[in-house]
Order: C-alpha cells, then sequence, then structure tokens
C-alpha cells in the first residue's frame, strides 16, 4: 500500500488558486444531505453529510438477500479508501438503496475538505471529479470528449467559476485526481457499452501503465448488477466489488448519526431514543432484510420518530414506509409551499395509493413467470402513461382524472421516489419489495366476499411455486393479519393436503416468518404434522429439511414462540445435538431422515 501523502507531491503555481477555489466550491455542492424526516417542515436545512454518513465497505462476495444478521456479521470488507489503494480502478456494484450515489457525494465532498480526514489522510486532498450520468444529456454525446465537455460546461455552470481542460488534464496527467462515473445501470445498453469503451481508452491514455508510489488516480464505476452487462468491458481496467449491507456496528452508528442531527441541542434524548430504537431492531428479526439497507434504514428511523413506535414485522414496516413515501414525506418536505417549487393537485392519498396497487399488480402480473430476475419490470415513459390513464379511466372508486396522469406519473417520480426512472424513458419501481407489497394489497383490497375461497385459488394459491409470487403471497397473509386478524386454516390445510414441495415451503415460511395470529401449539401442531408427512412420503424430503432447518434456526419472526419450534424439532431429530448442527445442507440430511422415520 503506498504511503499516504496528504497534499500534491508536484509544483502546481499555475493551478493552484483554481486548485482550492474548486475544491471549495465542490464541498459546499456534495458536502450536505438532504435529510427528509430529520428536519421539521419550517427547518428544512440540508445538514453536513459528514454529521450523518457512515463509510461504507465493500468485499469480493455479493449478498443479493439479506436473510439473517448473522449473514451480515460474518462479512470480511474493506472499506473504500482501502479497497483504492489496493486496486486503484474499481467498478462498484450495489443494490437500490445500499448508497452508491451518496458515496459519490461524500467522496467528494471529503477529500476536498481542507481539513484533515479519514477520507483524504487515505486518498490525499484530491481534485475529485464526480460524473453523476442521469444528470447528462446523451442526445449529444457521441463520444468521450463530447460527455468530458458537457460535463465540464455544466460543473463550471453549477460551482460559477471557470474551469478549463487545461486545469483537470494537468491534474491528470500528474495522476493527482479521484474520477468517479456514477449510475451506469441508468443508461440504455447501447450507451452502457459504448461509454465503457470509451473509458478503458482514456484510462489506458492517461497513464495506467505509468503509475508510481506517488500516483493518486483513482476511477471509480458505480451501479445496480443490473449495469453491468455481461460483456465484461469493465474488466479489461476495474476490479468489481460489491457495497455490503450495513452491519451492526455501522447501524449503530448510523442510528446514533441519526438522532444527533434529529436532536442536535439535547444529548440525553439524543442517547435514550438511539439506544431504545437499536434494541427494538435487534429484537424483531424480521425486519433484518431492512435494517441493513443504508436507505431503509433510515427510512426505519423516520417512520419510528414519526409514528412514535418501530413497526414490529416486516409487512406493517413496508405499510408504513409507503405511507412515508406518499404522504408524510410530502408534508415534511412542505413542497407544494415552497417558492418555485412545481403546484401539483392535491389528489386524495386513497386515490393515489389504489392507483400505485394497481399499477404494482399490473406489472407484476406482465412479467415472465418463469423468470425471477425479471420480475422487477421495466417499462417505457409511454406504456406507463397508458397504464396510468387505464387505471384512472376504468377504477371509478379513484378521483383523479386520466387527463391528470402525466402529472401524476411525475408526482410518484419525484416527490415519492417510489417510482424512478433506472433508463432514460423507462422506469420502474424503486424497489422490488415495493411492488411486491403494493401488489399484495391490491389482492387482499378486491377480495370478493361472496366467493374468497375461488378468488383467494386465482389470484393467490394457483401461483405457489410461480417465480416472483411467494413472496407476495406471504406479504398477503401478513397483510390480511394486519386488517382483520383472522386465521387461515383453509390455506394451511390445504397446503398439507396437496403433498407438494413447493406448497410445504410456502407453509413453512408462511408459518414462521409472516404475521399471523396463530398461538404456538396450533404452529407445533402443523410443524409436527409436516414432519410425520415427510418421515412416511416416498418423495425426496432433503430440501424440505434442509429449508425448515434454516428458516427455523436463523428467520423467526415471532420469538416468543421460537424456542419452542426449536426445542420440539430438535426432540425429533437428537435429544442433545442442535437442529442446526444436523442440518448444514440438502446432503446432510440422511441421518436425520431416519430418526425422524424412527420417530
Amino acid at each position: 500500500m503506498p504511503n499516504a501523502l496528504l497534499n500534491p507531491p508536484f509544483i502546481d503555481h499555475a493551478y493552484t488558486r483554481t486548485f482550492n477555489l474548486y475544491r471549495r466550491k465542490l464541498e459546499q455542492l456534495y458536502g450536505r444531505a438532504d435529510m427528509a424526516g430529520v428536519m421539521e417542515a419550517t427547518e428544512d436545512v440540508p445538514v453536513n453529510l459528514r454529521d450523518i454518513y457512515v463509510p461504507l465497505r465493500v468485499a469480493d462476495e455479493d449478498i443479493p438477500k439479506i436473510t439473517s444478521s448473522e449473514q451480515v456479521e460474518a462479512i470480511v470488507g474493506n472499506d473504500i479508501a482501502s479497497a483504492l489503494l489496493q486496486t486503484p480502478y474499481l467498478a462498484i456494484s450495489g443494490l437500490p438503496g445500499s448508497g452508491k450515489t451518496t458515496l459519490t457525494h461524500y467522496l467528494a465532498g471529503e477529500l476536498s475538505r481542507v481539513e484533515r480526514n479519514s477520507a483524504n489522510a487515505a486518498l490525499g486532498r484530491q481534485v475529485v471529479i464526480p460524473i453523476i450520468l442521469r444528470e447528462l444529456d446523451f442526445s449529444t454525446i457521441n463520444s468521450f470528449e463530447t460527455l468530458w465537455q458537457q460535463w465540464r460546461e455544466r460543473m463550471a455552470t453549477r460551482l460559477e467559476m471557470t474551469l478549463s481542460d487545461d486545469f483537470f488534464n494537468f491534474y491528470l496527467n500528474n495522476q493527482w485526481a479521484v474520477v468517479i462515473f456514477d449510475g451506469f445501470d441508468e443508461l440504455s445498453e447501447q450507451i452502457n457499452q459504448a461509454l465503457m469503451q470509451w473509458i478503458n481508452a482514456w484510462i489506458a491514455s492517461v497513464g495506467v501503465q505509468t503509475r508510481t508510489s506517488k500516483s493518486r488516480f483513482f476511477c471509480l464505476i458505480t451501479a445496480r448488477p443490473s449495469g453491468f452487462l455481461s460483456g465484461g468491458e469493465y474488466e479489461q481496467h476495474f476490479h468489481k466489488t460489491y457495497l455490503q449491507p450495513f452491519n451492526q456496528q455501522q447501524i449503530d452508528q448510523y442510528v446514533h448519526n441519526w438522532y444527533g442531527v434529529r436532536y442536535p441541542h439535547d444529548s440525553l434524548t439524543q442517547q435514550a431514543k438511539a439506544k431504545d430504537f437499536i434494541e427494538k431492531l435487534k429484537k424483531y428479526r424480521g425486519l433484518a432484510e431492512l435494517k441493513h439497507r443504508p436507505i431503509y434504514l433510515a427510512m426505519l428511523a423516520y417512520v419510528a420518530e414519526t409514528y412514535g413506535e418501530l413497526p414490529v414485522s416486516r409487512t406493517l414496516a413496508y405499510s408504513k414506509m409507503v405511507d412515508a413515501y406518499v404522504h408524510q414525506m410530502e408534508l415534511i418536505k412542505n413542497f407544494n409551499n415552497k417558492k418555485g417549487g412545481i403546484q401539483l393537485p392535491d389528489w386524495h392519498y386513497d386515490d393515489k395509493i389504489r392507483v400505485l396497487e394497481t399499477l404494482a399488480f399490473t406489472l407484476h402480473t406482465q412479467a415472465d413467470p418463469d423468470n425471477a430476475e425479471q420480475m422487477h419490470i421495466l417499462v417505457s415513459r409511454d406504456q406507463l402513461l397508458a397504464m396510468i390513464q387505464n387505471i384512472l379511466k376504468t377504477d371509478r372508486m379513484i378521483h383523479i382524472k386520466p387527463a391528470q396522469a402525466e402529472a401524476l406519473l411525475g408526482y410518484f417520480v419525484a416527490r415519492t421516489g417510489l417510482l424512478i426512472e433506472p433508463q432514460q424513458g423507462y422506469f420502474q419501481f424503486s424497489h422490488l419489495t415495493f411492488q411486491e407489497f403494493l401488489t399484495a394489497k391490491r389482492i387482499y383490497r378486491k377480495l370478493s366476499k361472496r366467493d374468497p375461497i375461488q378468488y383467494l385459488k386465482t389470484e393467490l394459491f394457483n401461483k405457489i411455486g410461480q417465480a416472483g409470487w411467494h413472496e407476495v403471497i406471504l406479504l398477503y397473509f401478513g397483510i390480511d393479519t394486519l386488517n382483520s386478524g383472522e386465521d387461515h386454516d383453509y390455506v394451511l390445510q390445504r397446503c398439507l393436503q396437496l403433498d407438494n414441495a413447493q406448497h410445504e415451503r410456502f407453509l413453512i415460511d408462511l408459518l414462521i416468518t409472516t404475521d399471523h395470529t396463530l398461538g404456538t401449539e396450533t404452529v407445533l401442531a402443523y410443524l409436527r404434522t409436516l414432519v410425520f408427512l415427510w418421515s412416511t412420503s416416498e418423495r425426496s424430503k432433503e430440501p424440505l429439511y434442509w429449508h425448515l432447518a434454516q428458516v427455523v434456526d436463523g428467520h423467526v419472526e415471532h420469538p416468543e414462540y421460537a424456542e419452542s419450534v426449536v426445542d420440539y424439532l430438535t426432540a425429533c431429530l437428537d435429544q442433545t445435538a442442535t437442529l442446526s448442527s444436523l442440518i448444514q445442507s440438502p446432503e446432510d440430511t440422511q441421518g436425520c431422515e431416519e430418526l425422524l422415520v424412527d420417530q
């Protein structure tokens, strides 16, 4: 690893003034965070990003889906500065909400600061070139040179200063710069590929082969996983790494920062609220998938502060977050009353939710049922507008006029963040989770009172086992529990009667990881029945034993009966061994199966 250099190791008299002015203005531009939900509407002032930001980690292993906190804690990762010092050209892949763009802002601000900090102490007081790709107009870009010119002119306007090619070239040629291309996944495939080729050629031209121990030229590209196309052009110079979810230490740091910003003059309240929030996050294990993602941790903190309590389950958490995005966030940010802001009609909350539910359902049912990777469907602006217009025309309970479809789309994208534009002219839900939750809400809302069993068969039960529907169906039953509290005997018994592995896997997840009103003894009775049926069946049971062990051992959302479930199943298998030690993988279940047969 190179020795730390804080300032450029070369004479730069001709550009010292521009160097200092550029860094100062860049820090002012990117060193702030818009903390909606932290400050009241009357105090809507951005806070210092460094006051809330928690340094991210990267690792060569990806976690596409978080299933337990233990899984996250096991990661061995690097901070970004250490990773760059080891490999100066990084391709950073991160899921939505993992902090890619915030990382770009943080590096631009911290590396530009005069005061010594952990970032510039490692990488130097840099000339940072943050190229946020979605801010560029690619209809006028046909080469790296035209991209560079457009970015430079736009940045000069934003910073209100003169920025010449000679200034940037001087520091690039002396290998004292950090260049960031943020948001590759937001480009069309054709532009994505062309830009990667341009960047590779450009890196070669600025001296990739002439690095020395004093070189401080770094380049990052960021994208969601879908932004790294299969052609592998980025592999010519870049090392691919993955942004990791927050571990417990990072969660603790972020929560304390969040409440520190929220209550800057009341340290006792800061500490008390942060401690209470962290303890509840640990207690509700069903929130593991949410609390480890920076954006969702921020939303959980916001929801807890807004409603006075933390949602105790995934279903309730999604419900509160959607409500926050659609309603509370607008109240906090006071959009319509801001000078110069776009004025939109005061649409009723229920109307907006009904549109989102139907839109999510329409998209989800249009996806390929045999391809889980394509459930998070992407549609063109014209297609999406047509869908919204059709919803407004056909749903008589919605009072928004079809002529307002375009304004409504703009509202969903700009103000709620539930719909995003990852590629120019193409839209999707900001996270598949929201699409799944809103689809489940629509199915619940449309439940027929005349023949509910047939409706559930058509909309839910017959889709168990289809790609993309497992989570929707679990969320449906969570919503049903939150609203009615009724049991689900028909579905539970039907899953047992079919003697089908897919339905039995669903039953395990429904019993153990989903909101319901079933008591401990009822849950145990169904699990005993499953164990008995497997022990007497001729079909392969190994994957089912493994799935049951994994769910019970690590993913219990109801801690009050978790111990009883584990104790019973352990007794079935062996009086002394633990369930997780007996069943480590589908291949390790033969001995367990024999024990169950003996039972």
